[in-house]
């Protein structure tokens, strides 16, 4: 990993918050926090996704619109049938 990072024009991080914790010192940059020091530019992105945009429920490019009540009875059906070998169909 220390030879990635070095090698690296940009070091990623999961948050801004994660990045400046990296370099505080060696228990949370798990020793690599020097190296990461050196780099001219650490920027966090923030965890996460528009979900207006991303949203299965009404999203065009998927065939199978579905949402979190959908996949609950599909799980629950499949469970069922494998449980007492129901046929779906």
């Amino acid at each position: 990993m220390k030879t990635g990072i070095v090698e690296s024009d940009l070091v990623l991080t999961v948050s801004p918050h994660y990045v400046k914790e990296l370099t505080y010192g060696p228990d949370k940059g798990v020793e690599l926090d020097g190296v990461l020091r050196t780099k001219p530019l650490e920027i966090g992105i923030v965890n996460g996704m528009d979900v207006y945009e991303w949203d299965p429920s009404t999203d065009k490019y998927t065939s199978v619109k579905y949402d979190a009540t959908t996949v609950r009875s599909i799980i629950a059906s499949l469970v069922l049938t494998s449980y007492r070998d129901f046929s779906t169909e």
